[in-house]
């Protein structure tokens, strides 16, 4: 089954698949401010399962753990599609939301 995973305006996808490693919520005051909800849901898959396409902005924060996370968001709406951590640097995590 083909997942898809994109921004508002479609400019940022991400295509796999494979099924995810993992799903997770989380509601640390990051993730609050990143989505601008209460919680975050996500999704974990290997990279060299993923597809990317269309062009990103990075932004990169110091977790409280002191890993680096790379937040990839769609530069023309903004939308953050996935993340990566340095703590996990073979997978990206995808917001549950866009698919």
């Amino acid at each position: 089954m083909q997942r898809t995973a994109k921004c508002l305006c479609g400019a940022l996808q991400l295509a796999t698949p494979a099924a995810p490693i993992s799903s997770y919520l989380c509601h640390c005051v990051t993730c609050q401010r990143r989505t601008g909800s209460v919680l975050h849901h996500g999704a974990k898959f290997r990279i060299a399962e993923v597809t990317v396409t269309g062009a990103s902005t990075v932004y990169v924060r110091t977790s409280d753990s002191g890993s680096q996370v790379e937040h990839h968001f769609c530069p023309t709406c903004g939308t953050t599609v996935f993340w990566r951590s340095s703590k996990f640097p073979d997978e990206y995590g995808v917001a549950v939301g866009c698919f």
